[in-house]
């Protein structure tokens, strides 16, 4: 697209003057005297309200966040804290005050922004650092900078957006949303088959009845939905089919508060099916599966994609896509300044990926069933489950998590712990193992690092919620719940002890 200067200037003009006061916020275009009419009629802000619903200052702040974190680091600082886009709030820059960063007051945003200058730059892995401004030179040549930059880009309307959708996204706001957890893994239906039992053979004649239910799922779905429940920025990273399916998919997860502007809608292909029979003890048996729809490395390397891995504070990844495209994200974190951490599911691969222990370095967190454990591990002989174990951490892996029958034992540097199963009848599924990986995804990237031992017992309660909590509430609701059915499991443990003396 041409970009015409005087173009540039009246955008340029529209977000100088909109950085005054608050800045950029929701509340500010919805109620300003400035005539922000030249934004909203932008061409990348019309397609991004198609596509996302809400309203169109929403959907300009979506579009302006987006390009200014493609913008070199010292352009992106600048209007990151002049306009308040927040694009530090998920990054580990603990030296950084960020309430004086976004504060409602330009001046005071001026003042930390030359007081900060080199930590800022820092905090955004900035090769070149230019020499520290005062408050009234940053007012001239760098801001007109920032500022023109911005508005060649908005005016380009170089966005990455997907198919239109007919229905519309519920609000987030992102402004006040927790940190970024950035989930990479399959979103598919499932139809699921409840039965008394599984059949002894494909070939047997015998029949039971069932319930079934068609229902979105798949492992990196489970995980990015149960995150957000907790309250933290969710961003899937997943590709779904063309088709009815797929939308409800799309429709699902912004249901459910999870960003999916990484979702890639493949067109004229189904989305991918999945075929499950459930027994009432909760045995799953996986019957059939259509071809699955494999992310590619242009969905990793998109300006969009790279964005978000600076961002993120936590990544949640499984098995479901192909080795290459887990090698290629694994790589990319690898060689973030900031790296964020990494929670492993190394499922559903039937055989091992030994290609991948180069990698197991970048993985803090190795999270999985005995058999999943084991088959990672593996390289010319079976190994039993401590040989896995032992053989993943010299391997590299800095903390192992065993899952089995609702209990966790974990084996780390700094942690070795056996989390007991809480005292209830679960039944088990897909979704509430995804559970645990959430829980410890939320207490990773909300307190102090490495997790301790409170962190795998709050996991572990937090499976007991998938089955009340998850249903009926949501971010501090389901917190609180979590907390709850710890305190209940420490009392009744006290009481045990007591009737014993």
């Amino acid at each position: 697209m041409a970009v015409h200067e005087s173009d540039v200037v009246a955008v340029r003009s529209a977000l100088q003057q909109l950085s005054k006061h608050q800045g950029l916020t929701p509340k500010r275009l919805r109620t300003t005297v400035i005539d922000a009419g030249t934004l909203f009629a932008l061409p990348a802000v019309q397609r991004r309200h198609r596509q996302l619903g809400g309203d169109v200052p929403e959907a300009l702040i979506s579009v302006v966040r987006e390009l200014a974190q493609q913008l070199p680091a010292t352009d992106r600082i600048i209007v990151d804290a002049e306009l308040t886009l927040r694009l530090l709030d998920s990054a580990s820059a603990q030296e950084l005050d960020v309430d004086q960063l976004y504060d409602n007051e330009l001046g005071k945003r001026r003042s930390y922004l030359v007081e900060q200058w080199q930590a800022l730059h820092a905090a955004v892995g900035a090769a070149d650092v230019p020499p520290t401004p005062t408050e009234r030179s940053l007012r001239t040549t760098p801001e007109r900078h920032a500022f023109t930059e911005l508005a060649k880009a908005l005016t380009a309307g170089a966005v990455h957006t997907a198919a239109p959708m007919a229905f519309h996204r519920p609000r987030i706001d992102r402004h006040t949303a927790g940190p970024v957890v950035t989930v990479i893994g399959d979103a598919v239906m499932d139809l699921v088959f409840r039965t008394d039992h599984i059949p002894l053979s494909p070939t047997s004649h015998t029949s039971t009845r069932a319930k079934h239910e068609f229902r979105p799922g798949g492992k990196g779905l489970y995980r990015a939905v149960a995150t957000a429940r907790l309250g933290l920025d969710v961003r899937l990273i997943a590709a779904v089919g063309d088709d009815v399916e797929g939308r409800r998919i799309i429709e699902y997860l912004r249901s459910e508060n999870v960003d999916t502007e990484l979702v890639r809608i493949v067109p004229n292909t189904p989305t991918p099916v999945v075929c499950v029979l459930v027994t009432n003890d909760g045995v799953t048996s996986l019957v059939s599966k259509t071809d699955a729809i494999r992310l590619g490395a242009d969905d990793l390397n998109s300006a969009a994609a790279r964005a978000t891995f600076a961002a993120t504070r936590v990544v949640l990844l499984t098995f479901e896509q192909p080795g290459s495209i887990v090698e290629l994200l694994l790589e990319i974190v690898r060689t973030l300044p900031d790296r964020p951490v990494v929670v492993l599911h190394p499922a559903p691969p039937e055989e091992a990926p030994a290609r991948l222990h180069q990698f197991l370095s970048v993985i803090d967190y190795l999270v999985g069933s005995p058999a999943e454990l084991q088959r990672i591990a593996q390289q010319t002989h079976q190994l039993n489950v401590d040989e896995a174990i032992t053989q993943l951490r010299l391997l590299g892996s800095r903390s192992v998590c065993v899952i089995e029958n609702f209990q966790a034992t974990v084996h780390s540097d700094t942690v070795d712990v056996h989390v007991p199963r809480f005292q209830v009848e679960l039944e088990d599924s897909p979704a509430v193992r995804a559970v645990f990986s959430a829980a410890l995804a939320y207490r990773l990237a909300t307190s102090n690092l490495p997790a301790t031992e409170a962190d795998f017992v709050w996991a572990t309660a937090a499976m007991v919620a998938a089955r009340s909590g998850f249903l009926l509430h949501r971010d501090n609701e389901l917190v609180d719940e979590i907390d709850r059915i710890i305190r209940i499991a420490e009392e009744q443990h006290r009481t045990e002890l007591l009737d014993k003396r």
